[in-house]
C-alpha cells in the first residue's frame, strides 16, 4: 500500500480524518488494540467506522498506517522535540534556590549565551498522569479531503502560512482546476493562488473574472515576486519576463479600474510601474494615463476625499449616497458620522441609511461594529484608544481617548441592527443540521485574522478565557519556536495573576522566577531556540 506522506498529514490536521483504503483481509484484534493503545499515548483514538476500515487490512498495511499516525501525531504535540529546561529539575528546584543564587545563575546564563551551566544533575522524576479527553479520528473519503483547497479558498480572512502550504500541496499533486470555487471572497488568496497556477504552467482563465480592481493586480505583481500580499510591508519586485510584464498591464488595462485605487498604495505602484515599463506599450491608454498622474504626483480624486468634502458642507445627504454605494467604509466610518451629524433629525436618517445596508457587510465587520458599539456610552473603561497598525500587530498605539460618550438608546439600536444582519446573512446559507454549541465558547474570542495562526492541536485568538477545573492541582504552559539559522531569536513566556477585580496580585517571568505566596514559579529564561 502506497504511503499517502503529506496528505495523510493534511487530513488529519485539518479534518481529524484520515483515508483508509478498503482491504480484503481481517487484521487481528490484537493488532488493532495495539494501534489503538499506542494513538491514545498521543491522545487519539479511532471511531469505529475507522476502525472497521482498518481491520480490513494486512499487517504489513496496518503497520504502514500505523508508522503515518506516529509521524504526524509526533509532529502535532511536539514529542520530536528533546526540550531541555534550564532547571532540569524545575519546579522544585527554582522554589528551594534562593533569589541570590537564582540572580547569579542567570546572569551567568546571559553573559554566555546559555554555554555555561550551572544547575543540578536531572533527577528521575515521577510519571505525569493527567486526565484527558482522547480526540477521535475519523474515517475521510478523497472528495472531503478535496473540499480543504476549496474551503481555504473560500475564506473570508488571510490565511496562515500552513493552509498556504497546503494550497501548494494541493496545486503540485492535483488537478485543482476542477476543486476551484466560484468565488474567492480574500483578495489576497485569490493573488496567492493565481501566483501558485502561475508557477504550475496551470491554465488561469477561470481565476481572472475575480479580478475586479487595480489592488487586486498589485497584490498578483506581490505574489509573483513573493512579497507580503497583504501589502502590509515594502514590496521588493522582481525582473519580470516580457510575457509576464505584457500579462499584468492587459490585465490591468482591462479590468474596470478607478483611479483612485492607485492612490491607496502610490509608491508601490511607482516601483512597480518602473519594473512593467508601461511606456512601451501604447496601447494600453488607461494604464499609462493613470502610471503618468502617479509618477507626477497629477491629481486623483478618491471617494474618501469626496465623502470627507461633504462633510465639510455639513450636506448628510451626500454623505449617506456615498457611503451606502461601499457599505465596509460606511461601518468604518460610522462612528464619525454620528459625531458629526448630533441632531436627532440627521441621527435617524443615519441610522436608517446603515440598516439598508448593512445585509452587505463582512460577517467579521458587523462583529467589530457591535463590540465597539456596547461600550460607547459607557466612561470606565474608555480611557484610552489602542490600534493595532496591519501587518505590525505587535506595535499597538494607545491615544487618550477624547471622543464625547453616544447615547445609550443609539449604540443598542446599532448593537442591534448589527446582530439582526448577522441572523440574516446566516439564515441565507445552507443549514448545518442539527449542531450542539458548547457553553465553553462564550470563553473564546471569534479570530478575526488567521494571518500569522500557526499550525496547532488548538488555536485561540488573543484575549480568550479558558476555565480551570475545580479539581486542578497543577497549570502548565510551555512555549517553544524555531528560529533562522545564525540568527538568535529569543521569545519569553510570562503569567500574571488577578484578584477578582483585576487589581495585580504577583507575576511570573524571567524577571521574577517564583513566588512562594502563591506557589508558582518559572523554569528559566532561555535565550535562544
Amino acid at each position: 500500500m502506497a504511503k499517502q506522506g503529506k496528505a495523510f498529514e493534511i487530513y488529519l490536521q485539518k479534518r481529524n480524518k484520515v483515508i483508509i483504503p478498503k482491504g480484503f483481509s481481517n487484521l487481528g484484534k490484537d493488532y488493532v488494540a495495539t494501534i489503538l493503545k499506542n494513538l491514545e499515548a498521543y491522545g487519539y483514538t479511532l471511531s469505529k467506522k475507522a476502525i472497521d476500515r482498518l481491520s480490513t487490512l494486512k499487517k504489513d498495511e496496518s503497520c504502514d498506517i500505523y508508522r503515518e499516525f506516529i509521524s504526524v501525531l509526533e509532529k502535532s504535540v511536539g514529542s520530536r522535540e528533546n526540550i531541555k529546561p534550564m532547571y532540569p529539575n524545575f519546579p522544585k528546584e527554582v522554589m528551594h534556590t534562593s533569589d541570590m543564587e537564582l540572580y547569579i545563575n542567570a546572569i551567568l546564563h546571559y553573559v554566555t549565551e546559555g554555554r555555561i551551566k550551572t544547575y543540578e544533575k536531572e533527577l528521575p522524576r515521577e510519571q505525569c498522569v493527567e486526565k484527558t479527553t482522547l480526540k477521535v479520528i475519523d474515517l475521510g473519503s478523497e472528495e472531503d479531503f478535496n473540499s480543504i483547497f476549496t474551503n481555504i479558498l473560500l475564506s473570508k480572512g488571510s490565511i496562515s502560512d500552513s493552509d498556504k502550504e497546503i494550497l501548494e500541496w494541493f496545486v503540485e499533486n492535483k488537478e485543482v482546476c476542477g476543486f476551484l470555487p466560484n468565488e474567492i471572497p480574500m483578495k489576497e488568496n485569490l493573488a496567492y493562488i493565481t501566483k501558485l497556477l502561475i508557477d504550475k504552467g496551470v491554465q488561469i482563465d477561470h481565476v481572472l473574472p475575480h479580478f475586479k480592481t487595480a489592488t487586486d493586480v498589485l497584490r498578483l505583481a506581490v505574489a509573483m515576486s513573493d512579497g507580503d500580499v497583504s501589502l502590509s510591508s515594502n514590496s521588493n519586485f522582481r525582473h519580470f519576463r516580457r510575457p509576464e510584464r505584457r500579462f499584468l498591464l492587459e490585465l490591468l488595462e482591462n479590468i474596470n479600474f478607478q483611479e483612485e485605487d492607485f492612490t491607496r498604495y502610490p509608491q508601490k505602484w511607482i516601483r512597480l510601474g518602473e519594473i512593467l515599463h508601461p511606456g512601451e506599450y501604447q496601447t494600453y491608454v488607461k494604464v499609462n494615463n493613470v502610471f503618468d498622474k502617479i509618477r507626477n504626483n497629477k491629481k486623483i480624486d478618491t471617494f474618501i476625499k469626496r465623502v470627507e468634502r461633504a462633510i465639510a458642507d455639513k450636506d448628510l445627504d451626500a454623505v449617506l449616497k456615498l457611503l451606502s454605494n461601499r457599505p465596509g467604509i460606511f461601518a468604518r466610518m460610522l462612528d464619525r458620522v454620528i459625531r458629526e451629524f448630533s441632531s436627532e433629525n440627521e441621527r435617524n436618517d443615519i441610522l436608517k441609511a446603515f440598516g439598508e445596508i448593512s445585509d452587505h457587510i463582512s460577517s467579521n465587520l458587523l462583529l467589530q461594529v457591535s463590540e465597539h458599539f456596547k461600550r460607547r456610552y459607557l466612561k470606565r473603561g474608555m480611557d484610552v484608544r489602542v490600534f493595532y497598525p496591519k501587518g505590525k500587530i505587535s506595535k499597538s498605539k494607545c491615544i487618550p481617548n477624547t471622543l464625547a460618550l453616544l447615547p445609550e438608546d443609539l449604540c443598542r439600536h446599532i448593537v442591534s441592527q448589527c446582530e439582526k444582519s448577522l441572523i440574516h446573512i446566516y439564515k441565507e446559507r445552507a443549514p448545518l443540521g442539527k449542531v450542539f454549541i458548547d457553553e465553553k465558547i462564550n470563553g473564546y474570542i471569534v479570530p478575526m485574522s488567521q494571518r500569522t495562526a500557526s499550525r496547532s492541536i488548538r488555536t485561540l485568538a488573543r484575549g480568550s478565557k479558558l476555565p480551570i477545573k475545580e479539581n486542578a492541582t497543577t497549570i502548565r504552559a510551555f512555549v517553544y519556536w524555531k528560529e533562522p539559522r545564525g540568527m538568535r531569536t529569543d521569545l519569553d513566556l510570562s503569567a500574571i495573576i488577578y484578584s477578582r477585580n483585576f487589581k495585580e496580585l504577583t507575576h511570573i517571568s524571567y524577571t521574577r522566577l517564583k513566588d512562594s505566596h502563591f506557589h508558582c514559579c518559572h523554569s528559566g529564561d532561555i535565550i535562544t531556540a
